[in-house]
């Protein structure tokens, strides 16, 4: 299996496992996680969604995940497609999530 592959199936069952058990599997992404990572989220920190802003290391990525899982609970996860080159894999999807504060 070729390196592009075996990274897709990593993200792929990280996800899988994140939508599994609604966003509690922070540890297993920690596990697969490099020290130094590039994470940007389309929110960048606007608004009440300051925990979206960009991330630079694994430790950075665990303030991230408390942050989206403090305040919400996620309804679904789904990647509809994995796009690999090189060392880079590209997961696009959709996801759901219900706000405690305000039920939505």
């Amino acid at each position: 299996m070729s390196r592009q592959q075996d990274n897709k199936n990593i993200l792929k069952e990280a996800f899988e496992i994140w939508d599994q058990t609604k966003g509690a599997s922070v540890d297993h992404w920690m596990g697969i996680m490099a020290d130094k990572v590039k994470f940007k989220s389309l929110a960048d920190g606007r608004g009440d969604f300051g925990f979206t802003e960009k991330r630079h290391s694994r430790e950075d990525m665990r303030g991230y995940f408390e942050g989206l899982t403090s305040d919400m609970e996620m309804i679904r996860y789904r990647v509809d497609r994995y796009i690999a080159e090189d060392d880079m894999v590209v997961a696009v999807g959709s996801t759901k999530w219900r706000v405690h504060a305000t039920g939505k």
